[in-house]
């Protein structure tokens, strides 16, 4: 069997890290306590499979590149949840980028992430204010406009940062770590852009009883657009880009653990 080489030590790349990142699913879909003060709070899982994956913030959180300082001190990188691979031939690798998010797929601007600004901003326009003060709530609705909902904004960096940022960085970590010479290092963004590697990215959010079709909200239509910009340069197409429900991913996961089992299947980060 001929398998490309390049597609092999990306293969490798992750392997490396699959004993102490590779967690089952519904471990990584577990909601992270929003301060110290949460940490006694219930956490349930967003998705009961049991397939395996790269704890993909872990793995960023413990590297060296990454900042220890806190949020307030500097910007971390945004990354996606978890990923994985597998060989779909000997000279294609399938690159999956997975994000769990606990909200509903039909949010709205009231009811996400900048619910509490927007109030303020509201009851403020309905006072007299002095001159001084007007200036900085036209400012504040100004940034709010400019960046628009905090989900949207969060869920277009990850992938971004994910594949341009972090995985060069670990990469790095990872050949210095085993003596790999520049002349046999890969060029990651290349791998990416070409067709050897195909990109596909799930957002897995909770199912909302009340909606009468599986893919409705205003966030599909949103990050279609916004992930447009990865066709742009030949990374990720909107045929490769999924809304799911919890119950879809763990379908999807049982489908993965087949074809991991197939002997057709090259490699997978399940099967070496």
């Amino acid at each position: 069997m001929n398998i490309n080489n390049d597609l092999l030590k990306f293969s490798e790349f992750l392997d490396f890290y699959r004993d102490e990142y590779g967690k089952p699913s519904y471990e990584i879909s577990l909601p992270q306590p929003e301060d110290e003060y949460e940490e006694d709070v219930e956490l349930i899982p967003l998705v009961e499979s049991d397939y395996i994956m790269l704890d993909f913030d872990s793995m960023c959180k413990d590297a060296d590149f990454y900042p220890k300082k806190t949020l307030d001190e500097c910007n971390r990188p945004s990354t996606v949840d978890a990923i994985y691979y597998r060989f779909l031939n000997e000279n294609q690798l399938e690159l999956s980028l997975v994000e769990f998010k606990s909200f509903d797929f039909d949010w709205d601007k009231d009811a996400d992430y900048n619910a509490s600004l927007n109030k303020v901003l509201n009851k403020l326009e309905e006072l007299e204010l002095d001159s001084r003060t007007q200036k900085g709530v036209e400012r504040l609705n100004s940034i709010r406009d400019s960046y628009g909902n905090t989900i949207e904004f969060s869920l277009r960096l990850k992938p971004y940062e994910s594949l341009f940022v972090v995985l060069p960085k670990l990469y790095e970590e990872y050949c210095e770590l085993k003596n790999i010479s520049n002349e046999d290092k890969l060029n990651l963004f290349n791998l990416f852009q070409g067709d050897l590697c195909i990109i596909k990215l799930f957002i897995v959010g909770r199912k909302n009883d009340d909606l009468n079709k599986a893919y409705l909200g205003k966030l599909g239509s949103l990050l279609e657009k916004q992930y447009a910009r990865l066709d742009y340069v030949n990374v990720l197409t909107y045929h490769d880009f999924r809304e799911c429900f919890p119950n879809e991913f763990d379908s999807i996961t049982i489908l993965l653990d087949m074809v991991d089992k197939d002997k057709d299947t090259i490699k997978s980060l399940n099967k070496h």
